[in-house]
């Protein structure tokens, strides 16, 4: 050690407090040589299956393994192919390929094997409960709970198929497309990775059940309902398993109209939403990703300018500077010297509007009348009435009081989704 410090001082100058740091530092490192290794060895006359559900019950204790690992387990052991095809999926929706067709998409979405191997077992199986799958794959008959070899090839055989299905790159983009088309154009407008690989399970589910046309449209609507309604967050896996084993007993499309209006009631609309759901400060919130994929999907424009909010939203385009900023209605400063200092009151999502980055810097702390008369003052009554319609924004917004402003803001910013809903 006392070498490495000399070889040191002749690159910085170090004091006693410093050279303290870097000796304990060294000393952890060292430790490492003392830290005890646990190692199994198991014998060579074990059996494949032995051999994974040794494995899984070591790695259950401590850190548990995720239920999909478990499966990936059992895809090594019987269908080594199998697994490495979910991994290969994967890892290329992460890149773009300019040589071959590959799950690189228009939202630029990227899955995990965990999202895979949930929508093949929810596909072929009609199972939420990623313990199930296991179950099924290991052979396990639910009708005498009995396991056997046939069984398991037999489930095995219905896996192969449906995982076949799945990362099949027509179906994939297929569905990919019916997203993107309802204005979901970058995955960070989705803000469940597992409402959006569950919906794709009910895709293909109703892809041998119903019309293409018939089925883009109860898809588009699902998306919207179960991300709105936050269907699938928390402990989604056993909502999943109801909604699966409806539809698998009765009407596919009846079923999920049923659901969706059995939960979007006039209340939920006219009150929950925009008393509840709206009420935040969080860009990443559910009610105002949606509101901006309304915007996207129905055109809209940047206030005051021609970009399109679906081109400043597109997952690949790279900009050294942000050329649209999030604007705030009420200007930040123009609140404080109101008294309103609370941050999550002036950066409540209703108090956000997008405009070009130019146009934000003139407004700085201006107050709203005064910068609305600026970038109106040549247009006529008419178009003026068109842009409160457009952008959501109460009538002479800034003769109100800010509470009354966000509780208005928000009525309308709920009855453009309903619109939007209504529409798909």
């Amino acid at each position: 050690m006392k070498n490495y410090f000399e070889r040191l001082s002749f690159k910085k100058k170090i004091d006693s407090e410093l050279e303290n740091i870097i000796a304990k530092r060294i000393e952890r490192l060292n430790s490492i040589k003392n830290y005890p290794f646990l190692v199994l060895e198991l014998s060579s006359e074990l059996d494949p299956e032995e051999v994974a559900e040794i494995f899984v019950r070591i790695n259950s204790k401590g850190k548990t393994l995720n239920q999909s690992d478990i499966i990936l387990t059992l895809m090594s052991v019987y269908w080594n192919e199998g697994r490495k095809q979910v991994e290969e999926f994967c890892e290329k929706a992460r890149e773009i390929s300019k040589i071959e067709s590959s799950p690189f998409n228009l939202i630029n979405i990227k899955p995990n094997p965990e999202h895979i191997v949930r929508t093949v077992v929810g596909y072929s199986f009609y199972r939420g409960r990623l313990k199930y799958a296991y179950l099924v794959l290991k052979g396990r008959d639910f009708e005498n709970r009995e396991y056997s070899d046939e069984e398991r090839k037999k489930n095995f055989e219905l896996f192969k198929k449906g995982q076949a299905k799945v990362l099949d790159l027509v179906n994939w983009h297929d569905y990919v497309r019916i997203v993107y088309n309802a204005g979901f154009v970058n995955e960070n407008l989705i803000s469940s990775k597992i409402a959006f690989f569950v919906n794709y399970i009910l895709y293909l589910i109703g892809k041998e059940k119903v019309d293409h046309k018939v089925l883009e449209k109860i898809i588009r609507k699902w998306l919207v309902f179960s991300l709105l309604t936050q269907r699938y967050t928390g402990s989604p896996e056993s909502t999943i398993e109801q909604d699966l084993l409806k539809i698998r007993n009765s009407d596919f499309i009846n079923t999920l109209q049923e659901i969706m209006s059995n939960e979007l009631t006039e209340s939920f609309w006219n009150i929950t939403l925009p008393n509840s759901v709206f009420d935040t400060s969080s860009p990443q919130s559910v009610a105002y990703l949606i509101y901006n994929a309304a915007l996207i999907f129905e055109d809209k424009k940047v206030l005051f300018s021609d970009t399109k909010l679906r081109d400043i939203m597109n997952p690949f385009l790279k900009e050294k500077k942000k050329s649209i900023d999030k604007h705030h209605i009420f200007p930040v400063n123009y609140l404080k010297n109101l008294g309103i200092k609370d941050r999550r009151m002036i950066n409540q999502v209703a108090n956000f509007i997008f405009l070009e980055y130019k146009d934000n810097i003139k407004i700085a702390d201006k107050s709203p009348e005064v910068y609305w008369e600026m970038f109106t003052k040549d247009m006529t009554k008419e178009e003026k009435e068109k842009i409160f319609e457009e952008y959501d924004l109460p009538k002479n917004f800034w003769i109100l009081d800010y509470e009354t402003f966000l509780k208005e803001r928000r009525k309308l910013m709920a009855k453009r989704i309903k619109k939007y809903f209504e529409s798909l």
